[in-house]
């Protein structure tokens, strides 16, 4: 696991996402993805988005979740900068439709 924030940077953003659509795609659809953490070093890890997609009319995102297994830390976005943050062990955290 990550050993601490400031290992874990994407330049200025939290993390890496872990689905993550090129800027130049135009066309993309996903369904029913979900993408879980378990940040287990006892530290608190922010992931800021758990997908990135780019903001295009063919591109969407179709029933995505993330879901925070155990651990300290949180996934705050699902899609960009839309959804629920993951910060409750077990609970789901859904995005129906993007955008």
């Amino acid at each position: 696991d990550v050993p601490s924030q400031s290992a874990w940077m994407d330049g200025t953003a939290n993390g890496y996402p872990s689905y993550v659509v090129s800027d130049g795609v135009t066309t993309h659809h996903t369904y029913g993805f979900g993408i879980y953490s378990f940040f287990n070093q006892g530290i608190y890890i922010i992931e800021d988005a758990a997908m990135t997609v780019p903001v295009a009319s063919g591109v969407a995102v179709h029933d995505a979740g993330t879901v925070l297994l155990n651990g300290k830390g949180e996934i705050t976005h699902v899609v960009n900068d839309t959804g629920s943050a993951a910060t409750k062990p077990g609970a789901l955290n859904p995005v129906t439709a993007y955008p």
